[in-house]
């Protein structure tokens, strides 16, 4: 029983380990997709304005009297 304790502990710690190791690896492969997000998710900025302008015209607010220039905004 004396010998066997060892080596039912070393085991048990590998085991742990490689569970760890694998759930870490796991949770920082889905927070590097969930960063770059998925192409099939994204929505482009054409439908993205399509959206928008809809919003718009149920409010009774004219889309055309907006000027969509986000870039030049941030630059500035």
């Amino acid at each position: 029983m004396v010998r066997l304790l060892p080596a039912i502990l070393s085991s048990t710690l590998e085991n742990w380990q490689s569970e760890f190791l694998q759930l870490v690896w796991q949770a920082a492969g889905l927070a590097l997709f969930y960063f770059w997000g998925s192409s099939q998710s994204r929505e482009s900025d054409d439908r993205l304005e399509a959206k928008i302008d809809r919003l718009l015209t149920e409010q009774g607010i004219d889309p055309a009297q907006f000027d969509y220039q986000e870039e030049e905004q941030v630059q500035s």
